[in-house]
């Protein structure tokens, strides 16, 4: 997985849906996040995915140095999906996806992340 900067986007929009996420959803990541707690495949599922599933994928696309911070990351078809999940429940924001080739293979996310998000410290 490759993280890039907003000066790299190419492609054209594919869309980004609605996320009718609640507080309580943020909650739960923003304390596993930063209080140091641990996901297990029982303690919390999203869009059908477990919470181990969920922190693997964003741990893929977050700026290792600073996880609140704003998403911009090449990703691959096969993990779209679990990417753009993990995105919305640990950042509250709905990610954009740009496509970056015809045959559909990878795509760039984009996302606000939990920072400049409605949930974010601002």
């Amino acid at each position: 997985m490759k993280n890039l900067s907003l000066k790299t986007l190419k492609g054209s929009p594919v869309g980004d849906g609605g996320s009718g996420l609640t507080c309580r959803v943020h909650l739960w990541a923003f304390l596993f996040l930063v209080k140091g707690g641990k996901m297990t495949d029982h303690a919390v599922t999203f869009r059908g995915y477990t919470g181990t599933a969920l922190r693997a994928a964003f741990d893929k696309v977050k700026d290792p140095a600073y996880w609140k911070g704003s998403i911009c990351a090449l990703v691959p078809a096969d993990i779209l999906d679990v990417v753009c999940a993990a995105i919305e429940f640990f950042t509250a924001t709905v990610p954009s996806v740009f496509v970056v080739d015809f045959e559909c293979k990878e795509f760039v996310v984009v996302a606000a992340g939990y920072r400049l998000g409605p949930a974010g410290d601002h």
